[in-house]
Protein backbone atom coordinates (compact mmCIF):
# COMPACT_ATOMS: atom_id res chain seq x y z
CA UNK A 1 0.00 0.00 0.00
CA UNK A 2 1.77 3.07 -0.95
CA UNK A 3 1.27 6.15 0.81
CA UNK A 4 2.28 9.98 0.72
CA UNK A 5 4.66 12.08 2.11
CA UNK A 6 4.03 15.31 3.14
CA UNK A 7 6.83 16.63 5.78
CA UNK A 8 7.75 14.29 8.41
CA UNK A 9 4.19 12.41 7.93
CA UNK A 10 2.87 9.47 6.21
CA UNK A 11 -0.72 9.63 4.96
CA UNK A 12 -2.81 7.08 3.92
CA UNK A 13 -3.46 8.47 0.38
CA UNK A 14 -2.21 11.57 -2.01
CA UNK A 15 -5.86 12.83 -1.30
CA UNK A 16 -5.31 12.82 2.40
CA UNK A 17 -1.79 14.79 2.09
CA UNK A 18 -3.85 17.31 -0.08
CA UNK A 19 -6.67 17.54 2.47
CA UNK A 20 -3.76 18.35 5.24
CA UNK A 21 -1.48 20.46 3.24
CA UNK A 22 -4.49 22.98 1.94
CA UNK A 23 -5.93 23.18 5.60
CA UNK A 24 -3.44 23.58 7.50
CA UNK A 25 -2.78 26.78 5.40
CA UNK A 26 -4.04 30.65 6.46
CA UNK A 27 -6.24 32.56 4.64
CA UNK A 28 -4.57 35.97 3.47
CA UNK A 29 -6.33 38.98 3.52
CA UNK A 30 -5.27 42.41 1.71
CA UNK A 31 -6.62 45.14 4.12
CA UNK A 32 -8.28 48.64 2.60
CA UNK A 33 -11.12 50.43 1.93
CA UNK A 34 -12.58 47.23 0.41
CA UNK A 35 -10.68 44.44 1.53
CA UNK A 36 -9.71 40.91 -0.05
CA UNK A 37 -9.52 37.62 1.20
CA UNK A 38 -8.19 34.66 -0.35
CA UNK A 39 -8.63 30.94 1.15
CA UNK A 40 -8.50 27.13 0.40
CA UNK A 41 -11.78 25.33 -0.07
CA UNK A 42 -12.68 21.90 -0.59
CA UNK A 43 -15.78 22.19 -2.74
CA UNK A 44 -17.03 18.78 -4.09
CA UNK A 45 -14.27 17.01 -3.53
CA UNK A 46 -11.84 19.63 -5.69
CA UNK A 47 -9.84 21.92 -3.80
CA UNK A 48 -10.04 25.64 -4.97
CA UNK A 49 -8.91 28.97 -4.39
CA UNK A 50 -11.81 30.91 -3.25
CA UNK A 51 -11.23 34.77 -3.46
CA UNK A 52 -13.71 37.27 -1.43
CA UNK A 53 -14.43 40.81 -0.92
CA UNK A 54 -15.71 42.43 1.39
CA UNK A 55 -16.05 45.89 1.52
CA UNK A 56 -16.53 49.06 4.34
CA UNK A 57 -20.01 47.67 5.17
CA UNK A 58 -18.75 44.07 6.55
CA UNK A 59 -20.85 42.31 3.18
CA UNK A 60 -18.89 39.37 1.36
CA UNK A 61 -19.38 38.70 -1.78
CA UNK A 62 -17.21 35.77 -3.74
CA UNK A 63 -15.23 37.15 -6.70
CA UNK A 64 -13.45 33.83 -7.93
CA UNK A 65 -12.82 30.14 -7.85
CA UNK A 66 -9.76 28.79 -9.06
CA UNK A 67 -9.04 24.91 -9.54
CA UNK A 68 -5.72 24.15 -7.90
CA UNK A 69 -3.31 21.61 -9.40
CA UNK A 70 -3.35 18.52 -8.70
CA UNK A 71 -0.34 17.84 -6.38
CA UNK A 72 2.33 14.95 -6.41
CA UNK A 73 4.22 13.50 -3.23
CA UNK A 74 6.70 11.66 -2.73
CA UNK A 75 5.49 7.78 -1.99
CA UNK A 76 5.90 6.22 1.82
CA UNK A 77 5.01 3.32 3.67
CA UNK A 78 1.74 3.93 6.32
CA UNK A 79 2.89 1.02 8.33
CA UNK A 80 6.30 1.71 8.63
CA UNK A 81 6.06 3.98 11.69
CA UNK A 82 3.73 0.91 13.08
CA UNK A 83 6.60 -1.35 12.20
CA UNK A 84 9.01 0.80 14.01
CA UNK A 85 7.18 1.06 17.16
CA UNK A 86 6.86 -2.96 17.42
CA UNK A 87 10.38 -3.41 16.70
CA UNK A 88 11.12 -0.80 19.89
CA UNK A 89 8.15 -2.44 21.62
CA UNK A 90 9.96 -5.78 21.45
CA UNK A 91 12.71 -4.82 22.64
CA UNK A 92 11.82 -3.12 25.83
CA UNK A 93 9.66 -6.76 26.48
CA UNK A 94 13.42 -8.59 25.81
CA UNK A 95 15.16 -6.33 28.06
CA UNK A 96 11.97 -6.82 30.83
CA UNK A 97 12.04 -10.74 30.28
CA UNK A 98 16.35 -10.36 30.87
CA UNK A 99 16.07 -8.37 34.17
CA UNK A 100 13.30 -10.96 35.64
CA UNK A 101 15.72 -13.93 34.51
CA UNK A 102 18.43 -12.03 36.02
CA UNK A 103 16.36 -11.62 39.50
CA UNK A 104 15.20 -15.33 38.89
CA UNK A 105 18.71 -16.50 38.99
CA UNK A 106 19.90 -14.06 41.73
CA UNK A 107 17.45 -15.64 44.41
CA UNK A 108 18.74 -19.14 43.65
CA UNK A 109 21.81 -18.55 43.98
Amino acid sequence: MAGALLGAMCYASPDAAADAYYSGAAPSQTPGGTSYLSAFVKDAGVWKLRRYQVNSAGEVATLTDAVLPTMTFPACDPLENFKDGMTVGWGVVAAMVLAWGVTVLRRGL
